[in-house]
């Protein structure tokens, strides 16, 4: 899966304008998506037999959601070869941001702080372990 986001503007073209295309999920097509200063990872685990629920709420609209944040750039969401010491299947989602900033910012938005309250309310909480940290590109290598 790859979040789509809207082209970066180029002179005298205002950015981000193209809603037919910023935040829809969209499959089957390759982009290169490894811009950002920096990187916000998600590695969660998910109580056995509950991977639907937290994967729909997931990919029915709130990676999507987190991606149009200020200074969000892109997502993608991996399934993990290797469960936790209890079965639990493993996942992770990365973000690129355009730097620590605006993840600090996003941080205390309401935003955030909704999210947090929406996964309460539908019961996820119980169902997940997580483990966040971010960072910044220390290094790059391209082939």
């Amino acid at each position: 899966m790859v979040i789509c986001r809207a082209k970066p503007a180029t002179s005298g073209e205002p950015a981000g304008n193209d809603d037919s295309i910023a935040g829809r999920i969209c499959p089957n097509e390759k982009l290169t998506i490894m811009s950002g200063d920096a990187v916000y990872m998600i590695r969660f685990w998910v109580k056995p037999g509950s991977e639907q629920k937290v994967l729909d709420w997931l990919d029915g609209g709130h990676i999507a959601d987190v991606v149009q944040q200020p200074g969000f750039l892109w997502a993608r969401r991996f399934t993990l070869e290797e469960p936790d010491d209890e079965g639990w299947p493993a996942f992770a989602m990365l973000y690129g941001v355009e730097s620590l900033e605006a993840l600090k910012t996003y941080f205390e938005s309401e935003a955030a702080k909704g999210y947090g309250a929406e996964r309460a309310q539908l019961g996820l909480d119980a169902l997940l372990k997580m483990d966040r940290n971010w960072g910044v590109t220390a290094l790059t290598v391209e082939r």
